[in-house]
């Protein structure tokens, strides 16, 4: 696995606010080179990062899997909390425009959601450095495979590989470890509420995946592995927390001294998953509004072709990184 430089996060983040929330439509995204068939709807909502998948690509009724960026702090080893990502839940990017690629041998589309936020000291409120967190999104049009560290992952066409990068996390001691929450919600091929995440058996018994079955063939296979430093494979800890009617998934990562690197596989192996009734129980949310840009991102053509230059420096390295 790759990791964006800390130079094409930056140059990402602006090109970010320029962009907005991302609809994928497989009738405008055509199968791989032997014509796989899927049937993929998404949305991707911006103020926090938000993913609604449709497996049978029907946005409006049928099975849905939604994924809300929820909070990533740091904790000692008593599980307290000593650091958090300030408004972890609203940060403010856009999701860039979609962008085919060729991933082993594979068709497939890709989005990215980049951004910088403080780092705040939960005991004084201090604020640190700036840390860059990059979310992204790649749907495969064909059955493929992503590596995650030493070990081959198999993606199914239509299925979602969301990829986190963190860099420059300021860990007040290397012994305490990042807790990143996303919340999890599910609906039905009827539209009713999806079932109850679980854990189920490792997919094709594999030793480093962690599959979270979600009821009716959705599933989520969650690397046990992940990319610190870019290169070191150290153990993640997950977890399924459900209270007050939420369920939240929760990994932990140790302490790194550069970056980390994580990439899930979000998709459904039941064919049938449309519903066949009619049902319009429920509907993909549309994503947030973008935020206003300031005058000094819209105020002169120079700036709108600053903007373009540095997208496509981003499509280049975004190239690299997914694969």
């Amino acid at each position: 696995m790759k990791i964006f430089s800390a130079t094409a996060l930056t140059l990402a983040s602006l090109v970010s606010v320029a962009l907005a929330g991302r609809d994928f439509d497989p009738k405008e995204h055509g199968g791989d080179k032997n014509k796989t068939s899927f049937k993929t709807h998404a949305k991707f909502g911006d103020g926090g990062a938000q993913i609604y998948l449709s497996p049978a690509g029907n946005s409006s009724s049928g099975q849905l899997i939604t994924l809300k960026m929820s909070r990533l702090k740091e904790v000692d080893a008593s599980n307290t909390t000593v650091q958090e990502a300030k408004n972890f839940q609203s940060m403010n990017a856009s999701w860039t425009d979609f962008e085919p690629l060729t991933i082993n041998g594979s068709d497939a589309y890709a989005s990215y959601f980049l951004t910088t936020f403080k780092v705040q000291d939960t005991a004084n409120k201090n604020a640190t450095e700036d840390t860059t967190f990059n979310l992204t999104a790649t749907i495969y049009t064909g059955n493929g495979t992503a590596m995650n560290g030493n070990q081959t992952i198999n993606v199914p066409a239509g299925a979602l590989k969301f990829s986190v990068s963190i860099l420059n996390w300021p860990f007040a001691s290397t012994t305490n470890s990042l807790q990143f929450v996303v919340e999890l919600v599910t609906r039905g091929k009827k539209g009713g509420k999806g079932g109850a995440p679980k854990k189920g058996p490792k997919p094709g018994n594999h030793p480093h995946l962690d599959r979270v079955d979600m009821g009716e063939g959705m599933f989520m296979d969650a690397p046990t592995l992940a990319d610190i430093d870019d290169g070191t494979i150290e153990a993640v800890q997950s977890s399924i927390n459900t209270s007050n009617n939420k369920v939240e998934l929760v990994w932990v990562f140790p302490s790194f001294s550069k970056s980390l690197y994580y990439d899930p596989v979000l998709g459904s192996e039941d064919t049938s998953s449309a519903d066949t009734t009619g049902s319009t129980d429920g509907s993909v949310p549309t994503p947030a509004p973008t935020p206003t840009p300031t005058p000094s991102t819209t105020k002169s053509g120079g700036a709108s072709i600053l903007v373009s230059v540095l997208a496509a420096g981003l499509v280049a390295a975004a190239t690299a990184f997914v694969m």
